[in-house]
């Protein structure tokens, strides 16, 4: 027996995937990843 998902939870797990993404990336923009004096910040 061979399982295929139905079209509603491949959206759904699309979905997930791409709110993770979207959250990943949002915390690579706004968090503070190295501190303000950081040499390497300035090449």
């Amino acid at each position: 027996m061979i399982y295929w998902s139905t079209p509603l939870e491949a959206g759904v797990t699309l979905g997930v995937v791409a709110l993770e993404f979207l959250v990943f990336f949002l915390g690579l923009k706004f968090l503070p990843l190295r501190p303000v004096g950081d040499e390497w910040s300035s090449r």
